[in-house]
C-alpha cells in the first residue's frame, strides 16, 4: 500500500482530537476552539481530496461522542466446488457480500443480514477470517475515518439471487476465474484470495488481526 500523505494523517488527528474535545468539554470558549480545529481539519481534507467541503463535513466530520473506527463486514460463501460468492454493485466492480455493522447487529447477524440482502443468499456464520484494519490493506484511503472489516466464513444454506438496489449480478468464482473488475474501494485481492486461502486450511485456519 502506498505512503498515506502526511497532511491527510495530521487532518485526520486534528479532526478526532476535536470530535473528542466537543464531546467532553463543557467550556463554550473551548467549545469555538474545537469547532474551529474541525472546520481547519475539513478545509484541509477539502484541498487534499479535491471535493465541495459541504461532503467532507458529511463524511470526514459529522459524528458526534469520542471518535472510534467504524465497523463493516464482508462475507465469503463458498459452494460444493469450492467457489466463492461475489456480487457486482451497481454502477462499480465485483465484491464479496458485506456492508457497515448496523446498530443493532453483531458481526456474524450482520453477515448473514448483507449476504441475504445483497447475494440473495440464506447462510450460516461459520467463522471469523480476518479483522483488517482498511488503510493497511486497501490501496484507496477512507479520509473520515479508519475502518475495520471482519471477513466471515458463512455456510451456504440455499436462497437464489434478485437484483436489487445495491447490487444488479451475483455469481460463484474459483481462485483462477476470478471476474473483472474487482472493486477494490473495499477489499483488496489480497484479501479476496485470503478467503480461499482460510477456507481450504480449514480449522488450521489462525484468525489473522492487525
Amino acid at each position: 500500500m502506498e505512503e498515506s500523505n502526511p497532511w491527510e494523517r495530521w487532518a485526520c488527528e486534528l479532526q478526532a482530537i476535536a470530535q473528542t474535545g466537543l464531546r467532553y468539554t463543557h467550556d463554550k470558549y473551548d467549545i469555538e476552539r474545537y469547532e474551529r480545529i474541525r472546520e481547519l481539519a475539513c478545509e484541509c481534507m477539502t484541498e487534499l481530496a479535491g471535493v465541495p467541503i459541504e461532503r467532507v463535513r458529511t463524511a470526514f466530520a459529522s459524528e458526534e461522542g469520542y471518535q472510534t473506527p467504524k465497523l463493516a463486514t464482508r462475507v465469503a460463501v463458498f459452494d460444493e466446488r469450492d467457489r466463492v460468492c461475489l456480487v457486482h454493485e451497481t454502477g462499480g466492480g465485483w465484491i464479496l457480500p458485506g456492508g457497515w455493522v448496523d446498530w443493532d447487529q453483531t458481526v456474524f447477524t450482520n453477515s448473514v443480514k448483507e449476504t441475504r440482502e445483497e447475494a440473495g443468499l440464506e447462510v450460516e456464520p461459520v467463522r471469523l477470517i480476518a479483522l483488517h484494519e482498511h488503510n493497511l490493506h486497501q490501496l484507496a484511503n477512507r479520509y473520515y475515518t479508519n475502518v475495520s472489516t471482519a471477513y466471515v466464513e458463512c455456510r451456504l444454506v440455499g436462497g437464489s439471487f434478485a437484483p436489487n438496489i445495491e447490487t444488479d449480478g451475483m455469481g460463484f468464482y474459483g481462485r483462477d476465474e476470478l471476474p473483472e473488475p474487482i472493486s477494490l474501494q473495499k477489499m483488496s485481492l489480497a484479501e479476496l484470495l485470503m478467503c480461499f486461502d482460510a477456507h481450504d486450511a480449514g480449522t488450521e485456519w489462525q484468525v489473522d488481526c492487525d
